[in-house]
């Protein structure tokens, strides 16, 4: 199986266990006189059963991504450092503040300016577009 598949199909397990889960939440305690609609026991065992194939998939899923970690984490880390640069504040030049008494100038200088505040995100995207193209790359060719 290719490791885009088994990605797919991780997710797909990752849903089927909820619903497990929703139905044994839902459907434990019934009335004494009503028919219960799923057997809980059963349930809980098919729940089991597909935490376990969630395991053994993302265990296998682990071990091919072994070729392209770098990738997946630097992927990560540049898209932090964006969050980050759209916080730091860029404020140039002069400010005038009015704190009721009296009347008073600021001047600012920001090291980064707003203009390479953008170069530099705009640079983090294309090198994530870039790392991304790699990583959809080794997935689609990656057997697991």
């Amino acid at each position: 199986m290719k490791l885009t598949k088994a990605l797919k199909a991780k997710n797909s397990l990752i849903a089927e266990i909820q619903t497990l889960k929703e139905i044994i939440t839902n459907n434990n305690v019934v009335l004494k006189q009503n028919t219960r609609q799923y057997n809980i026991e059963e349930t809980f065992a098919k729940l089991l059963k597909k935490v376990s194939d969630l395991a053994k998939l993302k265990r296998d899923i682990s071990v091919a991504n072994n070729g392209i970690y770098e990738n997946i984490f630097l992927l990560a880390e540049y898209k932090g450092l964006i969050e980050f640069l759209k916080t730091v504040d860029t404020t140039t030049g002069l400010s005038i503040k009015n704190d009721f008494r009296q009347v008073v100038a600021f001047e600012y200088e920001a090291s980064i300016k707003d203009v390479n505040k953008k170069v530099l995100i705009e640079e983090l995207v294309k090198s994530i577009e870039k790392l991304q193209d790699e990583v959809d790359e080794y997935n689609t060719t990656k057997e697991i």
